[in-house]
């Protein structure tokens, strides 16, 4: 019997994703994200993890920030830099298959439902705050065996402390939109492939391998400098436990 295109990605999601996602390989794709140990490392994580008792951040970025630096948040798309980030998903997590899981990918259009998740919330793909702020979210969840739906406030209080932290980065504010955008998407992929994931290994009862993508989702966020499993999203946000 022919497998629908959704079947295939799946298939091939449960069979790889699960021992393919490395943290030293997925955060080391491109120069975009070959930068993101000194633009996204302790520094923004200190912002976006809360400790016991702090505040989180109220409103936009601050006057130290600035209106124009929460614009450098956004960027313009290329197609030639989208073509690159999907060869360099598909070699990554595609195995002895990449062509056929980069057409897999295409046809599911995981970048396209990842928009539409973001547009949901009244979030812009095209805005790195947000799609990390979504990478970060979607990533506790599978780490966590958690559920999200019910906590808007806390995604919007993440979503608020990234927006500060990554204005307030001079390094990440002077990087090239080609950069941003790479940055942006390849979260995008990582999120969506790690949720889907989940989900078609729950599905099956695959506890084993859920356990396997749950430490590999968890280590490509500590080399971001957050460990999922020490955190709580709560309505002021990520607080470490």
């Amino acid at each position: 019997m022919k497998r629908s295109p959704l079947a295939l990605l799946l298939l091939l999601l449960a069979c790889t994703a699960h021992a393919q996602y490395d943290a030293g390989a997925t955060v080391g794709m491109g120069q975009g994200m070959v930068l993101n140990n000194a633009v996204i490392g302790s520094n923004v994580m200190g912002d976006v993890i809360l400790k016991q008792g702090q505040a989180a951040h109220r409103g936009g970025a601050s006057s130290q920030g600035g209106a124009a630096n929460l614009a450098a948040l956004q960027f313009q798309p290329s197609a030639d830099v989208s073509r690159s980030v999907l060869d360099r998903i598909a070699r990554q997590f595609g195995g002895r298959q990449p062509d056929s899981y980069r057409q897999a990918l295409l046809r599911e259009g995981l970048l396209a439902k990842f928009d539409a998740l973001l547009q949901q919330y009244g979030y812009d793909s095209h805005n790195v705050a947000d799609a990390f702020t979504a990478y970060l979210v979607l990533s506790w969840e599978v780490v966590n065996n958690g559920s999200i739906g019910q906590n808007r406030a806390g995604i919007d209080a993440v979503r608020r402390n990234m927006q500060q932290a990554l204005a307030r980065n001079p390094r990440f504010v002077a990087m090239p939109d080609a950069q941003k955008q790479e940055m942006a998407e390849t979260f995008g992929y990582l999120a969506m492939i790690a949720s889907s994931t989940r989900s078609a290994l729950q599905r099956k009862g695959d506890q084993m391998s859920l356990a396997r993508l749950q430490e590999g989702v968890n280590g490509t966020a500590q080399k971001m400098g957050v460990d999922l499993r020490e955190v709580r999203l709560t309505p002021q946000g990520f607080v470490a436990l």
